[in-house]
């Protein structure tokens, strides 16, 4: 209940108000009323009755007003636009209507719409968010008053209306924004049903685009009036995540009139060559896992759809966002899971003691051609005829064919896998009972086998050399 005056009657106590009481009215901003005695109290009763009456009638009306000048508003080619403009003239301040991260989609429009997007919003947007339709907030200052509403009919909301007014908000300005939340609401759902047409159209056309068929997709995407343009060279980007999050996305990259999709909960984006870093971050900063496909003309998308999908693969909390240029750079080992590969090559490569693995490397070192293994000082575990027979099992005779480079491939791969180790010391052997006194050529440094190294204890035409670990 709020007081608005206080009463007292002269006459009868007090001849006239007493000035202690003049003085307490002043202080706390009170209305103080003399009563004659010959007003009699209940006149006064019924005066004030009447004229709250009159009051009420009033506030009625003007709601009345304001709702039809609203509705009219909502009945408008461009809905959105006028019933809020309409509210921020009501509230004789500004409203806008936001994204579910805070970001404007239509506004700020109004007298002061200058002040009203300002971060507190954001911040009560995303505290928001996760509460549903049901939850409202209002930021009040001695200046003025910030309301944000949720918009929509049901589930999640799609967007979020916030709005400003001068002081506290009166009851007139309640009843208005309670009647814009309804409408807008309505023409959110309404215009649902013409985006998720428009959605099944993109995600249809990114669905060619990713089987290599760009000439079908572009005529799918000309049947709406709101085409994304797609250009010439393209980079095709895949995130996953929370459903919220990829949801929020995707309402937030259509907004930018991009070529976007969900497909099998997964978010799909055709973006621009020169974008596409900057798209991914935005996306790992909302908790996406994002891969990022090569770069590629635009009848040539289904090899950067695949290769997104790999990068994808290789995203991990820590590694949010995943280019396809990294996996090539650190090769394929990159697109095999390190535990499988080092359980896989430790099995097959058990038969081998350490001296054997290190022969085997020095083959792949030098590409499986025996000659330039055999002449290398930094290759040879053991002697090389010895070598060759005990680990003639790994490593084919010298080919030209693929089916060569495969098998070259394949072991380099496992050997790659196995489990490091630290590194031992680097020991010249010419038998068990001799010692080189000189150290070790360094890796891929070449020497005449048959010359004598300085220094080594040597004798008659034993003279081969050989590392025990490299």
């Amino acid at each position: 209940m709020r007081i608005a005056a206080l009463c007292i009657g002269t006459g009868l106590t007090h001849t006239k108000a007493p000035a202690g009481l003049i003085r307490a009215c002043e202080a706390h901003g009170l209305n103080l009323i003399e009563v004659p005695r010959a007003t009699p109290f209940v006149a006064i009763s019924r005066r004030t009755a009447q004229l709250l009456q009159q009051d009420e009638a009033n506030a009625a009306r003007e709601t009345l007003r304001i709702q039809r000048r609203l509705t009219s508003a909502a009945a408008k080619p461009d809905a959105t636009a006028a019933v809020i403009q309409t509210l921020a003239h009501v509230v004789g301040g500004a409203a806008c209507v936001l994204s579910t991260d805070g970001h404007a989609i239509l506004g700020p429009l109004g007298e002061r719409g200058d002040e009203l997007l300002t971060p507190d919003v954001v911040k009560e947007i995303r505290r928001l968010r996760h509460q549903g339709l049901r939850a409202a907030s209002a930021i009040s200052t001695k200046a003025a008053t910030t309301v944000v509403h949720p918009l929509g009919l049901g589930g999640r909301p799609s967007s979020y209306l916030a709005l400003m007014t001068p002081g506290r908000v009166s009851d007139r300005q309640r009843s208005a924004i309670t009647t814009a939340v309804a409408l807008l609401g309505l023409i959110g759902e309404q215009e649902r049903t013409s985006v998720d047409t428009r959605r099944q159209l993109r995600s249809r056309a990114i669905e060619l685009l990713s089987t290599g068929d760009s000439r079908t997709a572009q005529l799918i995407l000309h049947i709406e009036q709101q085409t994304p343009v797609i250009p010439a060279h393209i980079r095709i980007l895949r995130a996953t995540g929370a459903r919220d999050d990829v949801e929020d996305a995707l309402a937030t990259l259509e907004q930018q009139r991009l070529l976007v999709a969900d497909i099998a909960d997964e978010l799909c984006l055709v973006a621009q060559h020169g974008r596409a870093s900057s798209l991914a971050s935005s996306l790992a900063d909302t908790g996406l896992l994002v891969g990022v496909g090569e770069a590629v003309a635009l009848n040539a998308a289904a090899t950067s759809y695949a290769t997104a999908g790999h990068a994808l693969a290789q995203a991990t909390t820590s590694s949010r966002v995943v280019q396809w240029e990294r996996i090539v750079g650190e090769g394929p080992l990159s697109l095999i899971d390190p535990k499988r590969a080092e359980a896989f090559a430790t099995s097959f490569l058990a038969g081998l003691d350490d001296e054997q693995l290190e022969t085997l490397r020095s083959f792949l070192r030098h590409h499986g051609s025996r000659q330039r293994w055999r002449r290398s000082w930094a290759c040879i575990a053991i002697r090389c005829a010895t070598a060759s027979r005990r680990s003639k099992r790994h490593y084919p005779a010298r080919s030209t064919t693929p089916r060569y480079a495969l098998v070259l491939g394949s072991l380099f791969c496992r050997c790659q896998s196995l489990p490091s180790k630290a590194a031992p010391g680097r020991t010249c052997i010419l038998r068990p009972s001799l010692r080189c006194r000189e150290p070790v050529p360094t890796i891929g440094s070449y020497v005449d086998c048959w010359g004598r190294w300085p220094g080594c204890r040597s004798s008659g035409d034993r003279r081969e050399l050989a590392v025990a670990a490299v």
